[in-house]
């Protein structure tokens, strides 16, 4: 089975779906220029965010990479607050400027949002980590999805992100991000 859109396609090879992005307009594929490995991380928020990075590295969603990478996509803490939790993020923004991407507007991200809040009692809850960890980024896309932590470096191989972008009110954009 496969699946052809505008901005990626997908293929189920092997008992598993194997993703591929598409470049913007068909263009070349680039080379990003990042070094930096990690993001400042505050003391209080290292142990679980090594945890967390470390439940990555177990579950194969971090693999050891030793192939020729494009450069390095940067890891960052973020503090979910309501949570309490320490999550691991990568940032891609060098990378999204090359991949072709169509979303819908943030107006109706954040209309199904507060759609799903107001149903209360009646909704299931979906895990999306383990949902969108059953898509895998095709090996030939390895290259640009490397990270480095604690000195080796590692292929993002199965990590999706949901991202929803708002405007604040100084006109900027506020991410909100779902594993």
């Amino acid at each position: 089975m496969e699946i052809e859109d505008q901005d990626f396609s997908a293929s189920f090879k092997g008992g598993k779906w194997v993703v591929k992005y598409k470049w913007v307009n068909g263009a070349q594929e680039p080379v990003l220029y990042n070094t930096v490995a990690q993001y400042a991380i505050q003391k209080e928020c290292c142990t679980q965010y090594e945890a967390e990075v470390e439940e990555w590295i177990a579950n194969g969603w971090l693999q050891l990479y030793e192939g020729e990478d494009c450069g390095i996509i940067p890891l960052l803490a973020v503090l979910q607050v309501n949570k309490a939790k320490v999550r691991p993020v990568l940032d891609f923004r060098e990378l999204n400027q090359f991949v072709s991407s169509h979303t819908a507007t943030s107006d109706v991200c954040g209309e199904k949002l507060r759609t799903w809040r107001r149903m209360g009692n009646n909704v299931c809850l979906i895990d999306l980590k383990k949902a969108y960890l059953q898509l895998h980024v095709d090996r030939s896309l390895w290259k640009y999805q490397v990270v480095k932590y604690k000195g080796k470096r590692y292929c993002n191989t199965a990590r999706i992100w949901i991202e929803c972008g708002t405007k604040d009110n100084d006109g900027g954009i506020k991410r909100n991000s779902w594993e």
